[in-house]
């Protein structure tokens, strides 16, 4: 279903024909659930969509602007005639419609039902996956700016680590890949497919430049957590734990590694 969504405003202003209108208690309903699933209202807008349906409608459609995330509210009305007795009259059937991604199976669907408890049924269960996808972080985005990690540009961005920082940056790694362990089941019940990842790690650190090498951990880490299947607070506190680890190997230099971990999970 392609979407194209108009502002409330416009569609006021400048369409006759009646759109279909939540009530303030329905919107509320809305925003309520929304709360309890830990998003922002402002993160939302309002707004219609075209639907050809049943001839040409405005129907209201919440966005949640920061993934995309649409719900469509609907109601059809279709006349159907019915026999009593030896009389025929004219019936309206209501029927209630949700169209919105994304679902529990990934795709755009539309439920169709009998009544408002069941559209909005269908709105909390959005809502909770909207939420969780809320809290993923970008893991492409965060690759493609990797390049601007603080430290890594620095004057002596391109020398190799000393014999002593090798040390302490190995035992980081080994602390790394047993925090994994700890705080991962796919990572403990795979060790051994994880293993050469960190065996890298700790190859690279003599041979390889300051540079060089911390763009490759990082890297390292945003596969591991992508395999490991880590949600958004495990990822941020993988970070924040191999950001400290480094900071206690490495002073400054692991100290500004962290602070680039924590701006590559910002939201946008």
């Amino acid at each position: 279903m392609a979407l194209r969504f108009i502002d409330e405003r416009t569609v006021h202003a400048h369409v006759h024909t009646r759109p279909r209108e939540l009530s303030r208690t329905q919107r509320n309903h809305v925003a309520n659930l929304a709360r309890e699933n830990g998003l922002r209202r402002e993160d939302f807008e309002w707004g219609y969509v075209v639907v050809t349906v049943n001839g040409q409608r405005y129907v209201p459609g919440l966005v949640h602007k920061p993934t995309g995330s649409y719900f469509i509210f609907d109601l059809t009305e279709t006349q159907t005639r019915v026999s009593e007795g030896m009389a025929q009259r004219t019936r309206t059937v209501k029927q209630f419609v949700a169209t919105y991604f994304p679902s529990d199976r990934g795709i755009e669907v539309t439920w169709k039902g009998d009544d408002w408890y069941g559209q909005i049924e269908q709105c909390a269960g959005w809502l909770t996956l909207v939420a969780e996808n809320n809290d993923q972080p970008d893991l492409w985005a965060g690759a493609a700016d990797s390049d601007r990690i603080p430290g890594v540009n620095s004057a002596s961005a391109d020398e190799p680590f000393t014999e002593e920082e090798q040390k302490r940056v190995t035992a980081c790694v080994d602390e790394v890949e047993e925090y994994l362990v700890e705080v991962s089941d796919v990572v403990a019940a795979k060790r051994v497919e994880f293993k050469p990842m960190f065996d890298y790690l700790r190859g690279a650190v003599k041979r390889m430049s300051r540079r060089d090498w911390t763009l490759t951990f990082v890297g390292t880490l945003m596969n591991v957590a992508m395999e490991a299947a880590l949600d958004g607070y495990g990822f941020k506190a993988l970070f924040k734990f191999a950001g400290q680890q480094l900071q206690l190997a490495l002073g400054n230099v692991g100290e500004a590694i962290g602070a680039a971990a924590a701006k590559l999970l910002e939201k946008p």
